[in-house]
C-alpha cells in the first residue's frame, strides 16, 4: 500500500484542530493519554529543571507544551507542525501562559533546520510514527541529538509495532478494543483506516537502537499498556494457590495436607501465633496488595491521576519486596522444624500456582514503568 504524503496528512490535521486541543483528556485515541501527559511533564520537568528552552515536534494544539509549562514556567518555547490550523492553536493556547518567546515553524521534521545546541528538551508526541524508512529514523534521531545541549533530553510518545506477528495481533485487538469502548466500532473502522493509510510505527527496540546510534546514552521507558493481563493472571494464580492443597506433611504413613490458609490456621490453633503471622502477612497480604495495586494503577478504567498512579506503583513495589519465594521458603522451613513430629514434606499443586503468581507479579511489576521512551543526550 502507498501510504499517505505529509500534503494528504496536514490536510487531515487541518480539519481536526478540535480533538488534540483538550488538556484533561489529550489525544483521546491514545490509550493512556492523560497519564502519558503527566509522567512526560513530570520526568522531563525533573529532568531538567532549569530548562529555558523546549522544542515541541509535531506539537498539535499545545498539549505537551502546556503540560510542562504548569511544572516550569517562563520557557522560550519553538514548535513545530505540518498543520498551520494546529500550530496557530498551539500559539493561542500557549502564548498567555509563558512571558518568554514562542518560535512557531511549519513544516516536516525530515525537512526542517533546527540550531545546534541550542534545546534543553525536546518533545515529541504521536508524530514519529509518520516516519518512512530506517534512514529516515536515524537522520530524525541525529537532528535531535545535535539540537540538544549537552545535558538536553528528549522525550517522546506514539504507537510502536511489536516483533513478534502474534503479539501485534493481540496488542492491535486491544486498540481496537478501546477505541470501541471509547465511541463505537464506526469510530474504530475510522481510526484504523487512516492509521493503516498513514502511520509507519517501529518497534521499541528498533527505536532505541537507532536512538544510540544518533548519540543518545542513557534510556528509560516510562510507560507501556501491556502489564494489566499480567497482574490479572498473578491475581488468579495467587488465589488459586492460597486455597488449593499447598503442602503434604507426614510421619509414620500418617499424611496431613494444608492449603495455605490452612497451615497459617494450624498455626495459629498450635499458639504459634508468631509465624502464623509472618506467613499470614508476607505470602497473603503483602502478595494481594501488590497485584491490586498495580491492577488499579495500570487500569485505563480507573480515573487517577498521574501522581496517585505513582503511590500505587510505589505500594506494589514496597510489598513486593517482601513477597518473594524465599520468604514463603523459609516459613515454610520454620514451621516443618517448629512442628517436629512432622519428617518429610511434600509440594502439592497449590505451591506451583503460587510460584507462577509470584514470577506474573514480577513480570507485571516490571511492565509498569514501562510508550514513552525518554533518552537523554551525552
Amino acid at each position: 500500500m502507498n501510504k499517505s504524503t505529509p500534503q494528504q496528512i496536514r490536510e487531515r490535521f487541518d480539519n481536526d484542530v478540535e480533538r488534540f486541543s483538550n488538556l484533561s483528556t489529550g489525544q483521546t485515541a491514545q490509550i493512556d493519554s492523560p497519564l502519558i501527559l503527566d509522567l512526560i511533564s513530570a520526568s522531563a520537568a525533573g529532568t531538567n529543571p532549569n530548562a529555558t528552552h523546549i522544542l515541541d515536534v509535531g506539537c498539535g494544539a499545545g498539549n505537551y507544551t502546556l503540560k510542562l509549562l504548569q511544572r516550569i514556567p517562563n520557557l522560550n518555547i519553538t514548535l513545530i507542525d505540518l498543520s498551520k490550523p494546529m500550530l496557530d492553536r498551539a500559539v493561542q493556547r500557549i502564548r498567555p501562559a509563558i512571558t518568554g518567546t514562542i518560535t512557531p515553524m511549519q513544516g516536516d521534521i525530515r525537512d526542517l533546520d533546527l540550531p545546534h545546541n541550542q534545546f534543553d528538551i525536546i518533545l515529541a508526541a504521536a508524530v514519529l510514527h509518520h516516519l518512512r524508512g530506517e534512514e529516515e529514523w536515524r537522520a530524525v534521531f541525529r537532528k535531535f541529538h545535535a539540537a540538544l545541549k549537552p545535558t538536553g533530553s528528549l522525550w517522546i510518545s506514539d504507537f510502536v509495532s511489536h516483533q513478534l506477528p502474534q503479539v501485534q495481533k493481540i496488542m492491535w485487538d486491544r486498540y481496537g478494543q478501546y477505541l470501541t469502548n471509547l465511541k463505537d466500532e464506526a469510530y474504530r473502522d475510522h481510526v484504523f483506516a487512516y492509521t493503516e493509510q498513514e502511520d509507519t510505527p517501529r518497534d521499541l527496540m528498533f527505536q532505541f537502537d537507532t536512538l544510540r546510534f544518533a548519540g543518545f546514552q542513557q534510556i528509560e521507558l516510562l510507560h507501556k499498556n501491556n502489564c494489566f493481563a499480567a497482574a490479572l493472571f498473578a491475581l488468579a494464580a495467587l488465589t488459586a494457590g492460597i486455597l488449593l492443597p499447598f503442602i503434604s506433611m507426614s510421619q509414620l504413613g500418617e499424611e496431613r495436607i494444608f492449603s495455605l490458609l490452612g497451615g497459617i490456621r494450624e498455626l495459629f490453633d498450635r499458639d504459634h501465633l508468631f509465624l502464623g503471622l509472618i506467613l499470614l502477612i508476607f505470602s497473603v497480604i503483602f502478595p494481594y496488595a501488590k497485584l491490586i495495586a498495580l491492577l488499579i494503577a495500570t487500569s485505563r478504567l480507573a480515573r487517577l491521576s498521574a501522581h496517585t498512579r505513582h503511590h500505587l506503583h510505589k505500594i506494589a513495589q514496597f510489598t513486593g519486596r517482601y513477597s518473594l519465594l524465599d520468604i514463603l521458603v523459609v516459613a515454610i522451613i520454620i514451621v516443618v522444624v517448629k512442628f517436629q513430629d512432622l519428617a518429610e514434606a511434600r509440594a502439592l499443586p497449590g505451591t506451583y500456582l503460587f510460584a507462577l503468581a509470584v514470577f506474573l507479579s514480577i513480570a507485571a511489576g516490571f511492565c509498569v514503568n514501562l510508550e514513552s521512551p525518554q533518552a537523554t543526550h551525552e
